[in-house]
């Protein structure tokens, strides 16, 4: 079931998310522009009166999912094409 109203008191359960997508950037670093979007959106969520939440929601994703895609062309770049390197000896 989903809430149909998107207020502040109904995004708690996105810092559970936060809290992931922060390990993350904390442990493997940041993207640019990474710390000045997360840092817009949580001023927003707590100074802004207007309900802006699915917009802040929006943001997050679209983190989430650059994240995503900067650690597939990371290990898409890491991994040789070269099958000769995991061929098995007879």
């Amino acid at each position: 079931m989903v809430s149909p109203h998107i207020l502040f008191y109904d995004l708690c359960i996105l810092s559970i998310a936060v809290a992931f997508l922060v390990r993350d950037r904390m442990s493997l670093g940041f993207l640019p522009g990474e710390r000045t979007v997360t840092l817009i959106c949580i001023a927003a969520l707590f100074l802004v009166q207007v309900p802006i939440d699915p917009v802040v929601c929006a943001a997050l994703f679209f983190l989430a999912a650059r994240r995503i895609a900067a650690h597939r062309r990371f290990d898409q770049a890491v991994v040789p094409n070269d099958s000769k390197c995991f061929k098995m000896k007879r």
